[in-house]
């Protein structure tokens, strides 16, 4: 009977500790919210860094390269990540005891809080990166604790293929008071492996269907001179809807949006699946939204990266290419960035697992045209040269600016099809 008595109140104290530490660990408030925001300068910056870093440019067995990024690089790419896994966002900068980070993420939906905080630092030891002075929430973890369970995410973590290839060409990570620089090398099955493990045997199945339904269609239609997108997205949607019965719908979604995406910007998806050199091929066809080519290319592009998880990214890039425009193509185009704003909204319910997704798949297959998928763009103006540009709107980021995306952005957030 003592036996019992003891062991009911040694369940009961484990039980208040436990409870204790959850609702020091949990909130309801995240102490860190911040948007992914990427500027046209960034996202030039970045596509150098790619261009200087590219594995297929590398030579088998050429000597270690070293990858520098400055903290607002380093900080914009981690917030990003943070953002990319759920509602959530993280703040790191680089000090003189190594690389300070804060994040707050959201969690499922529970009776103890909707939000863990973290914060503490990176430590560059041999070469690693190694985790000091954590805190969670109000209580701070003993390091040993800390490094325990960093070792314990790392072996998860090696069980994943896309890790394992990064891990694999990392020779060593160190801090200074401005940059973090990462020595890598590539090795020659690097391409092969990253693209393997980027997509699945599944993944493959599922672009191979759309390609395979978008050949279809295109040899359906002859050659006309025009085929408005809904003719075309309407279809391919009722596809996914098919093979989505059982779930997965933003599975299917997204793969439907890159095979589109990939056709509609004149890119060969066999340059990323080589197989795929064997898969019967779509006509070349226009494809247009009302009425137009430029637009249904800036709407579709835009749903591919938003649902690939980078919605902010796809709105960076349709700056970028505008600004670009502007200063040596076409012009400043608002009614573009519209279209890239709406393909945004388009892609980021099409990849909602929960619920989104499937949704929108049943909205379009009851039928859509270019008004439910465009905003109304009549007074946008557009073919503005970069020096008429910033002198009637300051270039980007400037007040007169900001007012028009956020007409444009209210004007999307209207549309039926989004909510």
């Amino acid at each position: 009977m003592r036996f019992l008595s003891a062991l009911l109140s040694l369940i009961l104290v484990v039980s208040i500790v436990a409870l204790a530490a959850v609702v020091l660990f949990l909130t309801d408030e995240p102490a860190l919210e911040r948007a992914t925001v990427f500027s046209p300068e960034q996202i030039e910056r970045a596509k150098n860094l790619l261009r200087r870093h590219d594995p297929r440019k590398s030579v088998t067995g050429e000597p270690v390269r070293t990858l520098r990024l400055s903290e607002e690089e380093l900080d914009l790419a981690l917030n990003y990540l943070v953002s990319r896994f759920g509602p959530g966002s993280s703040r790191a900068s680089l000090d003189e005891d190594g690389l300070a980070i804060e994040a707050s993420i959201a969690l499922p939906p529970n009776p103890f809080g909707r939000f863990v905080n973290l914060e503490g630092h990176l430590r560059a030891r041999d070469g690693a990166l190694v985790p000091e002075g954590i805190r969670v929430g109000q209580v701070p973890l003993p390091d040993w604790i800390t490094t325990w369970l960093f070792a314990q995410a790392q072996t998860y973590l090696s069980q994943r293929e896309d890790y394992r290839v990064i891990a694999d060409s990392v020779r060593s990570v160190n801090l200074s008071g401005t940059d973090v620089r990462v020595e890598y090398a590539w090795t020659a099955d690097f391409p092969d492996r990253l693209r393997n493990a980027a997509l699945t045997s599944e993944d493959r199945a599922r672009l191979k269907a759309y390609q395979l339904r978008l050949a279809e269609l295109s040899r359906a239609t002859g050659t006309p001179k025009a085929v408005p997108l809904p003719d075309v997205l309407i279809p391919l949607m009722r596809l996914a809807a098919e093979r989505s019965v059982d779930g997965g719908a933003h599975l299917e979604n997204r793969a439907l949006l890159i095979v589109l995406a990939l056709q509609m910007g004149g890119r060969d998806i066999a340059r990323f699946i080589p197989e795929a050199k064997e898969w019967v091929r779509p006509a070349r066809t226009r494809i247009t939204l009302a009425g137009r080519a430029d637009l249904a290319q800036h709407f579709v592009i835009s749903a591919a990266l938003a649902a690939l998880g980078g919605g902010p990214l796809a709105d960076a890039i349709g700056v970028h290419k505008e600004v670009g425009d502007a200063r040596s193509g076409s012009g400043f185009s608002f009614k573009d960035f519209a279209a890239n704003r709406a393909g945004t909204a388009f892609g980021r319910k099409a990849s909602d697992a929960g619920g989104g997704a499937a949704s929108l798949q049943q909205s379009v297959i009851a039928g859509v045209v270019a008004n439910d998928l465009l905003p109304a763009m009549a007074n946008l103006p557009e073919f503005m040269p970069y020096a008429e540009f910033a002198r009637r709107y300051g270039g980007v980021g400037a007040p007169a600016y900001m007012r028009t995306v956020e007409d444009i952005d209210r004007r999307v957030e209207a549309l039926s099809l989004y909510e």
